[in-house]
């Protein structure tokens, strides 16, 4: 499990900074999927909304460095939050 996790992490680490909106959105919530099916690991799921990463990613695409708005991205509802 722990080289897979490695290998999920490297993957997002190089093709993250270079995908378009819609492949990163697809990325995260790729990711997602396979910290969920760790349950030995987290007692609880991530929760990604593809559509909702999309359109953040869309909308700052032209901005070099995050952005400095006090709404941020979009929540990732980690291990069983409901916040």
């Amino acid at each position: 499990e722990d080289v897979q996790m490695k290998s999920v992490i490297a993957l997002l680490e190089v093709v993250l900074p270079q995908a378009d909106p819609k492949t990163k959105a697809k990325l995260i919530a790729w990711a997602a999927e396979n910290v969920n099916t760790r349950e030995r690991i987290f007692a609880g799921s991530l929760d990604v909304d593809e559509d909702d990463l999309r359109d953040y990613f869309e909308e700052h695409a032209s901005q070099a460095s995050p952005p400095e708005s006090s709404e941020g991205p979009p929540r990732i509802r980690a291990f069983g939050a409901n916040t």
